[in-house]
């Protein structure tokens, strides 16, 4: 038998992990451990199970630590979390859960033969980190970025959603030309390769989705995710809806690089274009202008395009520009730090690059959306630095998209914001970030019929990404289409069942549906993925039992040790919870904590629906004068 789950392989017959057709070493008790998760995804395989498969009976070992040292080997040879899991999940005091879907596949073998390999001769895209410009609207996406740059290449069920068809009257009209441009994938061990191959998909991704912004969309990456060797791209090409792909790979072969690349037309698999590129590894700017300018050429006579100008970045800088990118969207303190020094050096080399002093913005303001620095360190020199993007470069995509997250979310500039989201739009409207922050924008402003565009493009251009649908799902739902949230939360759902941020939409959309039962479960699957709550699960049931969701609500409030505290509950998710239960005064004073900080969250007061009770209540708006949000939406 073999199993198959994201990019990995576990054949049976043979003993062995495999990853993209490589072999992956592995003991023999990790790798039991793993054929025990993956004969039953989903179900809670309990340690003493575990401990049966690993140990005889008459053999006598310290059993926790052995069981903790093999899945802790298993985890690292899948690349997965404890804190984050892609794959294996604890369930405490219990035992693991396999969460990835899993697809059983019987090897075909002739008489006296063996299994047949499971990799093809020739590697085809796989998955790299995706990189999303400035946009984490509310607490939500600032999960959802994280969640983004960590998720694995799991496959999400093949049915495709009827959501969001082509004939489907909230859509926007879409342009008659949509491009995927499939992660390339990296066939050489450094991480240096790693890095300049994930860099490279997201310069094309980039450059591909400015040639023609109004006969030409590029799918975002989040939504190639389920391709692997092999797959059928028929059917992946019916779920994006897209007309071409390009695919490709990269290969480090001493100082120089090996890149390849291909226009494939999805009707009948046609190559309209390949090229191989053998280049210093510091080169790939040039390959990239060459596979840009290829592409155009080849879609030139359908969409009238001109070939992209040509940057005057040095090999050098533009490598340092890749490295900097794929640190960016590891999501994390010390990649954020990595992307200011690889970012830095180039506008040290080149200060001309407008490019440049627009990630480097980004990088800053990263840092002060997650609190890594301090807002008052980060702010100014996100300010200059985009300053410097657009004197340079007054139509960069990217520039704009950083200084309308500066306007939106810290200074609460909102003609400033929404000037600034056109521009980006107008730049590059392929871009889903942007397309997400237009609907948060728009949402948060009242102007519902707006967002609701901007959330079907969004969806549009990224089909197959939960962390899409679940911010999709709380935006519709804020403006009131509940249908649509509803449809956007199951499909979520659909995609990762064990999505975090997914869950945590659900639960509010509950709490403020009122809806008991559907509240308790959700708060209870928030609280069993996140994992930092002090109170075990089984607690937490019983005095939902008792108390219903409000008794959570209030361990949420009260504990000193729950995960709230740990992680630094803000005062505007206080507010939320207080106002939950009714307790105004106590939800307003919150706010003005809220308030005092600047916290971004305030943006949304005037249509978070959790704050419903406290709308008539004059400090509440005399707090929303102060933000300076339209008066208009008071009147909701």
């Amino acid at each position: 038998m073999i199993y198959r789950f994201g990019l990995f392989e576990l054949d049976t017959a043979a003993a062995e992990l495999l990853r993209d057709g490589r072999r992956v070493p592995l003991q023999e008790q990790p790798l039991a451990v793993l054929l025990a998760l993956v004969e039953n995804p989903g179900r809670v395989v309990e340690r003493d199970e575990l401990r049966r498969r690993l140990w005889p009976e008459d053999v006598h070992v310290e059993v926790d630590n052995g069981i903790n040292t093999a899945v802790a080997r298993l985890r690292e040879a899948l690349g997965d979390a404890a804190g984050n899991p892609r794959f294996i999940a604890t369930v405490p005091r219990r035992g693991y859960r396999f969460i990835a879907p899993v697809e059983r596949r019987v090897p075909t073998t002739a008489p006296g033969s063996s299994v047949a390999p499971a990799a093809s001769a020739e590697p085809m895209p796989s998955l790299a980190t995706r990189l999303s410009p400035l946009l984490i609207p509310l607490l939500l996406a600032l999960a959802v970025a994280v969640y983004q740059a960590r998720r694995p290449a799991d496959e999400p069920p093949t049915a495709p959603s009827a959501t969001f068809s082509t004939t489907d009257p909230s859509s926007a009209d879409l342009p008659t030309v949509r491009l995927a441009v499939l992660p390339f994938l990296d066939l050489g061990e450094s991480a240096e390769t790693s890095a300049l191959g994930v860099g490279l998909t997201e310069e094309l991704i980039s450059r591909l989705g400015q040639l023609q912004p109004e006969r030409l969309r590029v799918i975002a990456r989040t939504s190639v995710m389920s391709y692997r060797e092999g797959a059928d791209l028929d059917d992946l090409a019916r779920r994006l809806r897209v007309r071409y792909f390009l695919e490709g790979t990269v290969q480090n072969e001493g100082d120089s690089v090996r890149v390849s690349a291909a226009l494939v037309e999805t009707a009948g698999q046609t190559r309209l274009w390949n090229a191989t590129y053998d280049r210093r590894l510091d080169s790939l700017m040039a390959v990239e202008q060459d596979i840009a300018t290829a592409v155009a050429r080849a879609l030139a006579p359908e969409l009238e395009i001109e070939p992209p100008t040509v940057s005057s970045l040095s090999d050098s800088a533009h490598a340092k520009i890749l490295e900097g990118r794929f640190f960016l969207a590891q999501r994390t303190e010390a990649g954020f730090r990595k992307a200011l020094e690889a970012f830095e050096a180039v506008v040290v080399e080149a200060p001309e690059s407008a490019e440049a002093h627009a990630y480097l913005a980004a990088a800053w303001a990263y840092l002060a959306l997650f609190d890594f620095i301090p807002r008052t360190e980060a702010l100014p020199r996100a300010e200059v630095e985009v300053a410097r993007a657009l004197a340079l470069a007054p139509d960069l995509a990217e520039g704009h998209l950083v200084q309308a997250a500066l306007h939106f979310y810290f200074h609460w500039r909102f003609d400033a914001a929404e000037a600034s989201i056109e521009r980006a739009l107008r730049g590059n409207p392929s871009s889903v970030t942007a397309q997400l922050l237009a609907a948060n924008f728009r949402t948060c402003m009242g102007r519902t019929a707006d967002a609701k565009a901007a959330l079907a493009q969004a969806l549009a251009l990224d089909p197959l990404s939960p962390a899409t649908f679940a911010e999709a799902a709380w935006l519709y739902f804020v403006n009131g289409a509940d249908e649509a949230a509803e449809r956007s939360i199951r499909r979520a759902l659909e995609l990762q069942p064990e999505f975090l941020e997914a869950w945590d939409v659900e639960k509010w959309m509950a709490i403020v549906r009122g809806e008991e039962e559907r509240a308790i479960e959700a708060f209870l699957r928030v609280v069993t993925l996140e994992r930092l709550h002090a109170f075990e699960v089984e607690g937490l049931a019983d005095l939902a039992e008792e108390e219903g969701i409000r008794g959570l609500l209030r361990v949420s409030l009260l504990d000193p040790e729950s995960r709230l505290r740990e992680v630094g509950q803000s005062p505007y998710n206080l507010a939320l919870d207080h106002a939950s239960l009714g307790e105004a005064e106590k939800a307003l004073d919150a706010l003005e904590r809220a308030f005092t900080s600047r916290e971004s969250d305030l943006v949304a007061i005037g249509v978070d629906p959790r704050l419903r009770l406290l709308r008539p209540e004059p400090r509440f708006r005399d707090l929303f004068a102060r933000v300076g949000l339209p008066p208009r939406l008071l009147e909701r």
